[in-house]
């Protein structure tokens, strides 16, 4: 199959210091500090991750596949991994540190922008008989072994419990969720959004509710019932003019705590310039108040909150007064 639904500007991720570090492994594979090195950076990257889907498609999601129209969520078929074949007949999950390495992404009807922990659960996997990782299969090629994954989940397990025993902090449900809560509107977000604003910008139009849902819930994880649920959100992305796209999100309203019920991002194509208003409700005070966040996570004062509704006129008027 040699149609993809993959847009490939979706999948830029700076890998710049792994890249290197897998460069240098390579030359000196019996380097027990490069070898630490390369785990302790790995464990925390994203990496880009080919996959297929079954081979017994209906017509209707083929014919969707062929015209890159997208696949609703109840219609997605179920996904596997490529996996690539060594002259022992071994298989290895195939991943790239970034898209210049897919030298043939016509193969590929799928790559996924995933995290390494879920690399290693997929070659942990005993049903497929899977013996490791490729990294880089058409230029680096560089293989890891169980025992290297088992390693770099060994040291995922020690700086977790090192992390626990110097930050533990002991927080109610409300009070973990008011901190949760703005870490995704004050930190998550503005990391996302400022490091890659093109990329962002893109994903929020494809993805809208997933993507906003998805940061929202990351902070609970698996063990944690995250209080929302993605029909909460609604994302909107407008093109008003060709240097302006805007994106308007509501999200869940805050309850008993200090927290945004709208965003806005101002995107300029052109120069990739990105901007993020924040609509905040402060805790036992009936006023809202509009924000403008910065990329150091900093905020400025622009003034009360308009009536609901008319966030997107409020933020693009107060841009024409300061044109």
């Amino acid at each position: 199959m040699k149609n993809n639904v993959n847009n490939m500007d979706m999948l830029e991720i700076d890998n710049k210091k792994l890249e290197e570090e897998v460069a240098a492994f390579k030359k000196d594979p019996k380097n027990k500090d490069l070898v630490v090195s390369l785990m302790a950076t790995i464990r925390n990257v994203r990496l880009l991750l080919p996959a297929k889907f079954p081979t017994d498609l209906d017509d209707e999601i083929k014919d969707m596949i062929k015209k890159r129209i997208k696949i609703p969520k109840e219609k997605m078929p179920p996904l596997y991994p490529v996996l690539e074949q060594n002259q022992q007949g071994e298989l290895y999950v195939a991943v790239y540190t970034s898209k210049k390495h897919i030298t043939n992404p016509q193969d590929y009807p799928v790559i996924i922008n995933t995290n390494f922990e879920q690399v290693t659960r997929i070659a942990e996997d005993k049903k497929l008989n899977i013996r490791g990782v490729i990294i880089n299969p058409r230029t680096d090629k560089l293989t890891l072994h169980p025992q290297f994954l088992d390693a770099v989940g060994r040291m995922n397990e020690k700086v977790n419990q090192q992390t626990e025993g110097v930050k533990q902090v002991k927080m109610t449900r409300g009070e973990f969720e008011a901190f949760a809560r703005k870490n995704v509107e004050h930190t998550a977000l503005v990391k996302a959004a400022f490091s890659d604003s093109k990329t962002f910008m893109q994903q929020l139009d494809e993805m809208r509710e997933s993507l906003i849902f998805g940061y929202y819930k990351q902070p609970y994880g698996d063990k944690i019932t995250c209080p929302y649920q993605e029909d909460q959100f609604d994302v909107m992305v407008l093109d008003i003019r060709d240097d302006c796209r805007i994106a308007s999100v509501v999200v869940p309203e805050p309850k008993g705590m200090t927290g945004c019920y709208h965003l806005c991002f101002i995107y300029d194509p052109n120069t990739e310039v990105i901007r993020y208003f924040i609509f905040e409700k402060q805790l036992e005070e009936e006023v809202a108040m509009v924000k403008e966040v910065q990329p150091d996570g900093s905020v400025s004062l622009i003034g009360e909150a308009p009536v609901a509704g008319s966030e997107m006129s409020f933020v693009l008027e107060h841009l024409d007064t300061e044109a």
